[in-house]
């Protein structure tokens, strides 16, 4: 049984817009306090967070709740004072995600995040005269053929996505 959960997602970014490498804690609105519940790192699996959790080398970050709830975010990053992002609504509805997923096999599951069985996706591989298309689509996973122009399966390769309800 799929869960969908809600979802917040951002990118940590200096005044002068430099990304920045950072924490980020997950705290009750109006308080110090960190929030009890669980942090996900994914849609519907197991993989949990820490609170606080770090960026991506990026800055980005994402992370789910149970349930949609309002939040105050703190983030600190070296050399910089601590920030508290405030009010901060995690939704329930994911409607478009994307992302990367590293060497994707013939056949393989790439997880979409969305509160839904996507509507449409698009694929992009990273292996030269090699093709990728969407064999299966549900309410977690898009499943992905990866083929030489000969028909047989395709070396295992990164793949670029992004799917929408």
């Amino acid at each position: 049984m799929t869960v969908a959960r809600a979802q917040f997602r951002d990118a940590v970014i200096s005044p002068t817009g430099d990304v920045l490498v950072a924490t980020v804690e997950v705290r009750n609105p109006g308080t110090a306090v960190p929030i009890t519940e669980t942090i996900y790192a994914d849609a519907s699996g197991d993989h949990f967070l820490s609170n606080p959790f770090p960026t991506d080398l990026t800055g980005r970050f994402q992370f789910y709740l149970t349930l949609p709830k309002r939040v105050d975010l703190l983030i600190q990053a070296v050399g910089y004072a601590p920030y508290t992002v405030k009010d901060v609504d995690v939704i329930g509805i994911v409607t478009e995600n994307m992302g990367a997923t590293v060497g994707t096999t013939d056949g393989g599951l790439i997880p979409h995040g969305l509160s839904g069985t996507p509507t449409a996706a698009v694929l992009t591989p990273t292996v030269a005269n090699e093709f990728a298309s969407i064999t299966g689509k549900d309410g977690v996973n898009l499943t992905v053929a990866i083929k030489k122009h000969d028909g047989t399966p395709g070396t295992a390769q990164n793949i670029y996505w992004r799917a929408w309800l």
